[in-house]
């Protein structure tokens, strides 16, 4: 009997021991880079095509990234070259679609090199790929930041009421918004903000930073879900006014409709009474 215990306990030793020692490999090969940051310079070459093109390119290189729709896909990164907004041209892109586990972030050297021959190269870590879904999503978020941006700014009075630590600011919508007729309420509540339209429109959107919420759109056409996946949000509002900026993305079916930046600032009348 004890010679059995002992050779339990060894067993039982060995299979903690292995399952550190796997951890460790997988802790290990989650944190790695799957190509080593100077590979250009380090990989031998067999002609001088190829020595060429091993070598970075002559564009300088930036990155852009922002949160994926799905918690799970991480972020989606862009690498281009740094002169694509001043320039007129076209680029060639290249969507990196990774094995399982093996997500943008594990090979940022390889979407440097691309760029660097000027190629827009984007993707994203989701860790597992098999579906397409996420990289159907990344190439749609391109195309949506690629789309001219509209821009429309409305200088209007309103109304800035507060109710404990909240804030309500309401305004009427005019025609240059096309929503002549409808009434914005943008509630601020901490870290939540929600915008109430009423009138010739009906809506609401809420907006929470790094959140997704499912808002609804009623229009003289019918009603719409779309969902607003909130990047970024910033909001110094208080009883002198302030600012409220927020970054987020529309989406309807999972997939992006449109990116947007939300740009308030409040500032008091100066003809109204102290």
């Amino acid at each position: 009997m004890k010679t059995f215990l002992k050779w339990a306990g060894i067993s039982l030793a060995l299979l903690v021991a292995g399952k550190v020692a796997w951890n460790a490999v997988v802790n290990s090969a989650q944190n790695a880079l799957f190509a080593p940051e100077d590979y250009t310079q380090t990989v031998e070459t067999g002609g001088p095509i190829e020595a060429k093109y091993m070598a970075m390119g002559s564009c300088e290189v930036e990155k852009l990234e922002v949160p994926a729709l799905e918690e799970d896909w991480g972020k989606f990164v862009a690498y281009y070259p740094a002169n694509l907004a001043e320039s007129s041209g076209q680029y060639p892109v290249v969507v990196m679609v990774n094995g399982t586990g093996v997500g943008a972030s594990k090979y940022p050297a390889v979407f440097e090199h691309l760029a660097s021959w000027g190629f827009i190269v984007v993707g994203n870590d989701d860790p597992s790929t098999c579906t397409g879904e996420s990289a159907d999503a990344t190439l749609a978020w391109l195309l949506n930041e690629n789309a001219d941006p509209d821009t429309m700014e409305l200088v209007t009075a309103g109304r800035l009421e507060r109710e404990g630590n909240s804030y309500t600011l309401s305004y009427q919508e005019s025609e240059l918004t096309g929503l002549e007729g409808t009434t914005t309420e943008v509630q601020v509540d901490g870290g939540r903000v929600t915008l109430l339209r009423k009138g010739t429109i009906n809506s609401q959107m809420v907006f929470e930073e790094g959140q997704r919420h499912l808002s609804m759109y009623e229009t003289p056409y019918g009603s719409l879900s779309v969902g607003i996946h909130t990047h970024r949000m910033r909001s110094t509002l208080g009883e002198a006014g302030g600012e409220l900026e927020i970054d987020y993305a529309i989406e309807i079916d999972h997939l992006v409709a449109g990116q947007n930046m939300f740009r308030m600032n409040v500032k008091k009348d100066p003809s109204i009474a102290q």
